[in-house]
This record gives C-alpha cells, structure tokens and sequence, in this order.
C-alpha cells in the first residue's frame, strides 16, 4: 500500500500542537505508515514538507493564513510519531480564536506528492470567556428575561468540543453564537 498521511492537531493554551500519527510500517497493522515498504522512512525523506493552515470562517479557495514548514522534522517518540508546537504568534496572531478550522499537510518527495486535509475545532478562547459568566451564574435562580444562560451556552460548546454536532457549519454557527451572547450573560 502506499503512504498515507496521518495528521493530528490539538488545541493547547495559545497554539496547537501538530502531531504526524503515520507511524512505522508494519504488516498487517499499518500497511500506511512509513517504511522501506512505502518509499518514505520518515518526515526528513520529504523534499518539502508543510502544514497550510485557514482559521475560522476563512475562504477556503484563497490563500492560508500561513503556510509552516516542518522539515527538519522533531525526533519521533516511541510510537514513530513526530510532534511541533505553534503559537499564536507563529500564525501571525495575538491569539487563536475559537472556532472550526481547516488544515492541509502536504510532503513531496520525488515529485510525487502525499497530502492531507482535515478540520479541527478549537475552543480555548471561549471557554476562556465563559469562565467569569459560570463563576457568576446561579444554577438555582432562573435568569431574566433578555438574559442568556451561561450554563446554556457552556453546553453548547461542549456539545461541539464532544462531537454531538457533525457539520461543521453548525458547529462554527454554534461557537459564533456563544462567544457573542457571553456579554447577555445574567
């Protein structure tokens, strides 16, 4: 079989790690992986090897927010997997807003290329937003009218953050609806 990218991004204070979960080659359990078999051993086999990254609600037909290159690659953990840290800043941000966004990976070796796009959800900053409305908001005292619930709000992200909502339209509408009636919080 031939390679397959296997891609794995994770939201972390003020960033995201990337982790490249490919793996070694083994028969039969990852026929994908790199490997002797696959013609590519590695990440630093790739000629080129980069992540394009569009945050939320970007035009998906233009241009990334950034493109980050990976080579040289980190050393691999026990598991052959390699891991990179960005920040915010990397991005060319003050901080990574919440909301669903898009990812493209792409090695090239020998003109042959090997990519991947995928979505990821980050909720950090919300989350963050909603703590002061929580910390506040009495569970026992119905809210006012005109008022939103933080506790509401606060399960609606988290039915995004556990996969209950399976478009990820509705899941930037749903994040885009909580982070601008934090303010309506009682």
């Amino acid at each position: 079989m031939a390679l397959q990218l296997n891609p794995c991004p994770k939201e972390t204070c003020n960033g995201f790690s990337f982790t490249d979960k490919t793996g070694l080659y083994n028969d039969p359990d990852n026929l994908t992986g790199y490997g002797e078999a696959n013609d590519v051993t590695g990440p630093d086999d790739f000629d080129t090897y980069e992540l394009r990254v569009w945050s939320p609600k970007m035009d998906l037909t233009g241009p990334p927010l950034v493109t980050l290159d990976l080579l040289p690659a980190p050393t691999p953990n026990d598991d052959y997997y390699f891991e990179w840290e960005f920040f915010a800043e990397d991005l060319g941000l003050k901080v990574i807003p919440s909301g669903v966004w898009y990812f493209e990976v792409e090695g090239v070796k020998d003109d042959i290329t090997y990519s991947r796009s995928f979505y990821a959800i980050f909720t950090e900053a919300v989350n963050k937003a909603l703590q002061q409305p929580l910390a506040k908001t009495d569970p026992t005292c119905p809210c006012k009218k005109g008022c939103e619930n933080a506790y509401e709000l606060w399960m609606a992200i988290k039915a995004v953050e556990c996969d209950g909502v399976c478009d990820t339209d509705k899941s930037q509408r749903i994040i885009d609806y909580v982070t601008n009636n934090i303010k309506n919080c009682c």
